[in-house]
């Protein structure tokens, strides 16, 4: 039997019935995974929960004395310390922007390439003629033709070496060419 995770839409659970129900779950999942991360990382985790009108009483997760020493370690730290890994909400937008224009520029570039290559394919096979190309257009094109040619003279390196009676290239050409004007 496959199950489709689907995913939830996050709003408050208006149902105090649901709204608990839920509470306890992702108590217990979020204490699961508190766990994991103390085990699987060896760090000290501690969690203080609060559900306000579900239970009044604040829960400690693993225990009451093990949060208070986790906090009294945190808080002996310099402010330096503490504030080190520390990421305020305008800094967070900011990377993911900066990260996600580095991530569109590449992708805008290696589109343009692949653009660039499907025409000089199709300007090779006579399909595509271009009009009145535009200076930056064939450098752009050129330097596409000439990766493609260094790409091209790599491979036919590797080739000729993991051949096991490869000949130099520049002799093979040369005698073919050779050939070629004695048979005419």
């Amino acid at each position: 039997m496959i199950t489709l995770m689907r995913r939830i839409q996050l709003a408050f659970i208006s149902n105090a019935a649901k709204r608990r129900a839920t509470c306890n779950k992702r108590k217990k999942s979020l204490k699961k995974k508190m766990e994991e991360l103390a085990t699987l990382c060896g760090v000290d985790v501690c969690t203080i929960l609060h559900c306000n009108d579900l239970d009044p009483q604040l829960e400690f997760w693993p225990s009451k004395s093990e949060t208070e020493r986790v906090v009294a370690e945190f808080q002996s730290l310099s402010r330096r310390q503490q504030t080190r890994n520390m990421v305020d909400v305008k800094k967070f937008t900011r990377k993911n922007i900066v990260k996600a224009k580095e991530k569109l520029q590449k992708l805008v570039s290696a589109n343009r390439e692949k653009e660039l290559t499907k025409v000089m394919f199709d300007c090779l096979a006579g399909r595509l003629e271009l009009q009145n190309p535009g200076l930056e257009d064939l450098d752009a094109l050129g330097r596409v033709v000439d990766k493609k040619l260094d790409d091209v003279e790599k491979r036919i390196e590797a080739l000729m070496l993991n051949h096991p009676g490869h000949v130099d290239a520049s002799t093979s050409s040369a005698g073919a060419m050779a050939g070629g004007a004695a048979r005419d």
